[in-house]
């Protein structure tokens, strides 16, 4: 409030929009507008700018004092994102003297959702909530509690997702009576939405378990997927706690408490979850000064808390914390009564995310005392809207209230550099990177990468070469034309053509190959596995054409594929032999080797003309492939004749370096799961289409299908073995599997995971290894309702702990407010072991500049059926947005690019390559609107 002003009733109140420098300037060049809104009543005290939200299309502003309908009646202002320009007024339909309409507002793609908690719906402010949609300006629902009371506040809180409307309601009953509740309806209906009361759920739907009165919970939401952040700031004696539900069962997943002790911070007066982070405001923190405020940021996913935002500088009373907003990388924070321009103008401080760093302070150029800035605050991508409710008009009076509009701000990228085109290559005479190909990184973050070369020492711009940062800095293993005479004995005088197919799955070891050229190389000797230690020189592991004792003198004709385990010393090489020397013929020349880190070949059973292992058995031709896992047992396909009188079939087979062989499964064997069809078996094995191994070395396979019954809709399946049985995990023309039973003891149905029962298994794309009995599963589907743009599903699924989760499927909304959603799953990528980390690039919906993002993920994470909302995964990049590096100009980001590591059945975890590690570091491929390409990792 500040003193008043004289005052003038304009018949119209145009919205005033001016660009001018932001301050301070910044690498982005920052722009900033104010916001007004348009009335025909006087302005005084409608403290425009109560509630913002923004969307790469749409700015929302409250009023809540609005007061053509009334006194205090209230009404939103829309705005268009691209340029700042007005687009319209709403109101709900029964808006009236006294509402506050606009109080609380969100925005999830064209749905608007407002609040007016002052509403005399059903007794002095029980309060109400209205859904519109943005595009039109039309109402499309009135929602209001089932059980209204008076001093309810309904609607002082609102979030939005593309299907559900939440609402909170701090004054209503409750756990107990005045603790708070939420509401939840249904976007398309706006029906409320009921969920199951069984008593062996952890708590009633969306109720705490240490509920008091006057906790206000539902003060602050945030809705971002399938979990719904509440703030209860009045809790434990205004302290303050912070309650995390999964949205589809009203089951709390856990509750965060103030992390600054038992003071009366109002921890989670404000609330933002976005990307697998959260921001929660405390306003009256006191560690800087009494009620200077903070904000805290947790990992959404583990509920750790990550770092506390707070403002050095700060003074008594400016309630940092007061707003807070997430996107990407970028945490807003608003602090109304800070020093901006003048003394308690207000300002809303900006951080990076990931490293916690205050990137910049946004304030108002023209501020005055009691401006309120940063009242409310909201950002989208590269874009934040500021709310200053207290703005002064020396025309209208106190309190009209204004809105600020920044385009762009931005941080640094959420990763670090590895490598960049055009930037210079280590360890050469002046080439730098000109593209890069095959990459990967290991479990202690260390990456391996191919790339091309341009520039001096380049070959004519045809050298590519492999680097790694094993144990240190950036260097390069080998690159075409350098010489291999340290590799000693018959590599002496040869040098490398090329380089190509780098692994590197141990934390102290690589692999690669390279083809060779000099006196005495042919055809026949013309490649070698290569391997780079960590500290130590390069050395070969084998290489075609050279004579293998324990393959009677047998020589190499062609590496068919090369993986490396990741905990077992060793290196599963299936090959081809060169027909004639040391006796190989058609009926013996294909098998696999594993050979060690020493280049020993430690086991070398496994070749055609061989036993099985089972009875009189012999392999035939192999497949030419296999799937390392972490044990010495490994999993691979061949031909077999079970005995002198039976035909050739294909048959799984398994291995154990210095150990047992012998089937899996073979052709002709019953299939397991398959239903018998008139007491004749359904289904038997026809041919086995691809394999990886669990971290126990245990077979997750792919299969055709043979038998009565089976038709071209119901011939393959997806199998997985445990350690006493075989089970069926997906068949083509099965329905797709339910969800997790919400309280885990089978006592409500189960949560459908597709939104028609008739919906079925078209085809399994990719599949991966997770754990002992887990896996990751990459669905075609077909059936009611699929098309082309929701066809693809990504599936968890432990057969141990009976848990089958949806991950994300092509059509399913990103969580983002603008509203965009899956076009096309493009690439994902699985590690096998921990808490099952993932990857997903996909393709989106919406403008062309944004229409791509990368996604993350942990599969096994979540102890029970109840906490599977917290395995789903978070959008952590999107193209179209700027990264500022703060030394040259900032750059959009233009493509992602995600190397997988199927095989080309594909399988994954199997020993190839990774694009994401054991702790859910990733390395990616990402290139920019000035063309600039670049390799980085990190966890976003």
């Amino acid at each position: 409030m500040k003193l008043p002003h004289s005052s003038a009733i304009g018949a119209a109140i145009l919205s005033i929009l001016t660009w001018s420098s932001a301050f301070p300037a910044q690498a982005l060049d920052t722009k900033v507008r104010e916001l007004q809104g348009r009335s025909t009543a006087i302005r005084a005290d409608n403290e425009f700018g109560t509630s913002v939200a923004i969307t790469n299309r749409w700015i929302v502003v409250g009023d809540p004092g609005h007061g053509e309908r009334g006194i205090e009646a209230g009404a939103v202002h829309i705005y268009r994102a691209t340029n700042g320009s007005y687009v319209r007024r709403v109101s709900g339909s029964d808006t009236e003297a006294g509402d506050q309409f606009g109080a609380s507002i969100a925005v999830f793609g064209n749905l608007l959702l407002v609040g007016a908690p002052e509403r005399d719906e059903a007794g002095f402010f029980s309060g109400a909530a209205y859904l519109f949609n943005l595009a039109t300006g039309k109402q499309i629902a009135k929602l209001v509690s089932p059980t209204p009371a008076a001093d309810d506040r309904f609607g002082a809180a609102v979030t939005l997702s593309d299907s559900l409307a939440v609402v909170g309601a701090p004054g209503a009953d409750g756990g107990v009576a005045d603790s708070g509740a939420i509401f939840v309806f249904d976007t398309k209906t706006g029906a409320i939405l009921t969920y199951s009361t069984s008593a062996g759920l952890p708590n009633q739907p969306f109720q705490p378990l240490d509920s008091s009165a006057n906790d206000e919970f539902g003060q602050s939401l945030s809705l971002c997927g399938n979990l719904i952040y509440v703030g209860a700031p009045g809790a434990a004696s205004d302290a303050g706690k912070v309650y995390l539900f999964d949205v589809t069962t009203g089951v709390r997943i856990r509750t965060l408490t103030n992390p600054g002790g038992a003071n009366a911070a109002r921890f989670g007066e404000t609330v933002s979850f976005n990307g697998g982070k959260v921001v929660i405001g405390a306003p009256n923190d006191d560690e800087i000064a009494s009620m200077a405020g903070a904000a805290y940021l947790f990992n959404g996913t583990t509920g750790i808390q990550e770092f506390k935002f707070k403002d050095s500088a700060g003074q008594i009373g400016d309630t940092m914390g007061s707003s807070v907003s997430l996107s990407g990388n970028l945490a807003l924070v608003g602090s109304q009564f800070a020093q901006g321009q003048q003394l308690g103008t207000g300002a809303a401080f900006l951080f990076d995310v990931t490293s916690g760093a205050l990137l910049d302070t946004l304030m108002a150029d023209n501020g005055e005392s009691g401006d309120l800035f940063g009242s409310a605050a909201a950002i989208f991508g590269n874009a934040a809207v500021v709310g200053a409710r207290g703005v002064d008009s020396a025309t209208e009076g106190n309190d009209v209230g204004s809105a600020f509009f920044f385009r762009p701000v931005g941080g640094p990228l959420p990763l670090m550099t590895v490598a960049q085109t055009r930037a210079s290559a280590p360890d050469t005479s002046g080439a730098f990177f000109r593209a890069f190909r095959e990459t990967g990184i290991n479990g202690d973050g260390e990456t391996i990468f191919g790339a091309q070369l341009g520039g001096p020492d380049s070959g004519g711009g045809r050298d590519r070469g492999v680097w790694h940062s094993l144990g240190g800095p950036l260097s390069l293993a080998k690159k075409s034309r350098d010489d291999l005479s340290s590799l000693g004995g018959a590599f002496t005088n040869l040098r490398a053509t090329t380089t190509l197919l780098p692994v590197m799955n141990v934390g102290n070891r690589a692999i690669f190959q390279t083809i060779l050229a000099g006196s005495g190389v042919n055809a026949t000797n013309n490649r070698a596995i290569l391997q780079q230690v960590q500290g130590g020189s390069l050395t070969s592991v084998l290489r075609t054409g050279i004579a293998i004792p324990q393959l009677g003198d047998a020589r190499i004709q062609s590496f068919r594929e090369v993986l490396q385990t990741a905990d077992h010393d060793s290196l599963k090489v299936s090959y081809l032999l060169r027909r004639g020397a040391g006796g190989v013929t058609a009926a013996n020349d294909t098998g696999i080797l594993t050979v060690n880190s020493s280049g020993a070949v430690t086991d070398f059973s496994a070749r055609e003309g061989g036993s099985t292992g089972a009875g009189s058995g012999e392999f035939r031709q192999f497949f030419g492939r296999s799937a390392a896992g972490r044990t010495n047992f490994y999993t691979f396909g061949a031909f077999h004749l079970p005995s002198v009188s039976e035909p050739v079939e294909q048959g799984l087979f398994f291995d154990a370096v210095g150990g047992s062989r012998g089937a899996v499964m073979t052709q002709g064997d019953d299939a397991p799961g398959i239903p018998d069809v008139e007491t004749v078996p359904g289904g038997q094995f026809r041919s086995f289409t691809g394999e990886t191994n669990s971290t126990q070395g245990y077979s997750i396979f792919r299969a055709t299908l043979t038998g009565l019954g089976v038709t071209r809709f119901s011939n393959e399946g997806l199998w997985k073995e445990t350690a006493s049985t075989i089970k069926l995990l997906y068949r083509r023309g099965d329905t797709i599997g339910t969800g997790p039973d919400p309280d885990g003891i089978n006592g409500d149905d189960p949560i459908a995971q597709v939104d028609s029962p008739d919906i079925v298994v078209n085809r399994v794309l990719r599949f991966w290894p997770v754990g002992t009995d887990g896996s990751v599963v990459l669905v075609k589907l077909r059936g009611p309702g699929v098309n082309a743009s929701n066809d693809c599903a990504l599936f968890f699924n432990d057969s141990t702990q009976g848990i089958f989760v949806k991950l994300m499927r092509e059509g399913d909304a990103t969580g983002d407010s603008d509203g965009s959603k899956i076009r096309n799953i493009q690439r994902v990528d699985v590690y096998p072991d921990g808490d099952g980390h993932y990857v997903v690039l996909v393709s989106l919906t919406g403008p062309a500049g944004q229409n791509q993002a990368l996604f993350t993920g942990a599969a096994r994470f979540g102890f029970s059926n109840t906490q599977s909302a917290l395995r789903l995964p978070n959008l952590k990049l999107r193209k179209g947005t700027f990264y500022d590096p703060g030394s040259s100009p900032a750059n959009r980001l233009r493509s992602i690019v995600l190397r997988e590591s199927t095989d080309r059945t594909g399988a994954g975890g199997k020993g190839l390559n990774h694009a994401i590690n054991n702790n859910g570091k990733i390395i990616v491929n990402l290139q920019y609107t000035n063309l600039m390409r670049e390799l980085a990792i990190g966890e976003p």
